[in-house]
């Protein structure tokens, strides 16, 4: 019986060169037509771990939109495996790939186990996520190692993008909420005032760790020390405004007979004298005598009872002085 041709064999020689079978392949491949998903199953990842990376995504879409059909499985991951991606990332990659494909109880494990990190973290941040936002960011944390040791700081970074202000204007949630309550109530202890975008974009820097809570608040005692020119060095040392005030916050409150709390340290009469300029044009105070005097001439002090008191006893001696009264 003659053997039977091979259709690869191109000079008939009964003898298939791998030069020949590659021209063969070439020549009479059926491109495939597989969709997204069943084509990223085929190369050995879920579609999901394709789109946690950009640069894997491009890949991805390049290979599933070939022109001669979409690439095979050995060509895919031979151009992955130059991307940084790939070097940075292939060890978990592979890890989640490899228990999604086998499924059952350990990758539902796997996936609850990561859904409890995000959300312990999520909460932690003060970031509120819906189901769909929590198994994403479950999945990619298999998919790219946030939950080992030393790659935590990863996951927070993808949540910090997440960090908003309640519109209601409350306080944020968790330790954006500490970081935001500690730094409004510096900034308003020294007179500063800022924005709610302020202190979220500074939250979300400190999630991100590209600041520290530490130079939030130098930051604000910055400003505060450029608006208190003579107590500058006191602020930056760590002591507020209204506690170096509280001698002329005292007198105020005594003279118009108020809540020394109701004293704003934006008072024009208090910034007077807190931030004067000596003759020399050196930062100077106001002496507390003379800021009492100062104080006595303000409209407000003319409301109070000692005022009236004054003013009746003045009143009573002119009128004894012209012996109008006994």
């Amino acid at each position: 019986m003659a053997p039977k041709y091979d259709p690869a064999d191109a000079n008939k020689d009964n003898e298939v060169t791998p030069k020949e079978q590659r021209q063969y392949d070439k020549k009479n491949q059926t491109p495939d037509t597989l969709s997204a998903a069943e084509l990223a199953k085929k190369y050995g990842y879920a579609l999901k771990i394709m789109k946690s990376d950009d640069e894997v995504w491009t890949l991805f879409q390049k290979a599933a939109n070939g022109k001669k059909g979409q690439w095979t499985t050995n060509r895919f991951i031979a151009e992955l495996m130059n991307t940084q991606w790939w070097s940075e990332n292939n060890e978990y990659a592979r890890k989640a790939m490899a228990a999604e494909a086998m499924g059952g109880e350990d990758w539902n494990t796997m996936l609850e186990t990561a859904r409890l990190q995000v959300q312990s973290e999520a909460t932690n941040q003060g970031v509120d996520l819906d189901d769909e936002q929590l198994n994403d960011l479950a999945e990619q944390t298999i998919a790219n190692g946030w939950d080992q040791a030393g790659r935590g700081q990863l996951l927070t970074n993808a949540l910090s993008s997440l960090i908003t202000a309640p519109e209601d204007g409350t306080f944020m949630g968790g330790r954006a909420g500490d970081y935001q309550q500690a730094w409004m109530q510096t900034a308003a202890r020294n007179g500063v005032n800022l924005s709610r975008n302020f202190f979220e974009s500074k939250a979300r820097a400190v999630a991100s760790d590209l600041a520290t809570p530490e130079e939030v608040d130098r930051e604000i005692r910055e400003q505060a020390a450029s608006f208190w020119p003579t107590f500058s060095k006191q602020i930056m040392g760590g002591m507020d405004a209204r506690d170096l005030a509280s001698g002329y916050i005292n007198t105020m409150a005594q003279e118009f007979e108020i809540d020394p709390e109701m004293v704003s340290l934006n008072d024009p009469f208090l910034r007077q004298a807190m931030t004067g300029v000596s003759e020399d044009g050196a930062p100077s105070v106001e002496g507390l005598w003379a800021f009492q005097q100062r104080l006595r001439k303000d409209p407000r002090w003319m409301q109070t009872r000692q005022a009236a008191m004054e003013i009746s006893s003045t009143a009573r001696s002119v009128m004894e002085m012209f012996g109008l009264v006994g």
